[in-house]
């Protein structure tokens, strides 16, 4: 059987042109079946708890103090919410978009986290720093990405966080920089991906949300450099 797109033709381009669009399609079907796959295993942690805790007690119901009841509760409230933020955080990830997309000033968010960060560096010349996007997923994402590098700062090491926004041929670049243990650069890539955490609470999504936000406003981001010295994340946003 002869080899369509071989051919020079119309036809051995829509050849090359469908075999592009199959090969697309087996991927996202691949990528649907893992996000399912993280979703159950997301969900099913706090589950296992939370039969231990009630075939525990209802063992020995007749016998639970007030106490005992009490702290039952309140555990199995905290397994709840650990389920509704994980609920939560993986509905954030499937929307397509972030929602209507519309002239935000980065300016004007990253004055207001430097509010929210005592001690935060900020380098922010003047001149419009417009972008397209929301206001609240930007504050999503320097949310994430600064609760991140203060987890990564060592306890008793004074934290050393910065914030640093340029000009770069029509897009603005911006870099967040710490002063933390690093990661190592075989993690580089994974740590943006859902359900990886290094950290013993959160759902693990938090990176997977600032890269899925940022990719919605048509821009980028990466880790610049990562050492026991700290770590460089850049971010690239076209201008609106």
């Amino acid at each position: 059987i002869p080899d369509l797109a071989a051919r020079p033709d119309e036809i051995g381009r829509l050849s090359v042109a469908m075999r592009g669009m199959v090969a697309a399609l087996y991927d996202r079907i691949d990528a649907n079946e893992q996000f399912a796959a993280d979703v159950s295993h997301e969900i099913k942690n706090p589950l296992t708890p939370m039969r231990l805790m009630t075939q525990l007690h209802a063992s020995r119901a007749a016998q639970l103090t007030a106490d005992e009841v009490r702290n039952f509760s309140e555990s199995m409230l905290a397994q709840i919410d650990a389920m509704s933020a994980v609920a939560g955080d993986f509905s954030e990830l499937a929307k397509i978009s972030n929602g209507p997309l519309r002239p935000v000033d980065l300016a004007t968010v990253l004055r207001r986290i430097q509010l929210a960060y005592p001690g935060l560096d900020l380098a922010l010349p003047a001149g419009p720093w417009m972008v397209l996007g929301t206001e609240d997923s930007l504050l999503r994402v320097f949310n994430n990405l600064l609760n991140n590098a203060l987890d990564a700062i060592p306890q008793g090491k004074q934290p050393n966080v910065s914030v640093t926004v340029r000009e770069d041929e029509g897009h603005i670049l911006v870099s967040v920089r710490d002063n933390g243990s690093g990661i190592a650069p075989e993690r580089w890539e994974a740590i943006f991906a859902p359900h990886f955490t290094t950290k013993s609470t959160g759902t693990g999504l938090g990176l997977a949300l600032v890269k899925s936000i940022i990719a919605g406003m048509g821009g980028r981001i990466w880790i610049e450099s990562s050492s026991p010295e700290g770590s460089v994340f850049m971010l690239r946003l076209p201008r609106a």
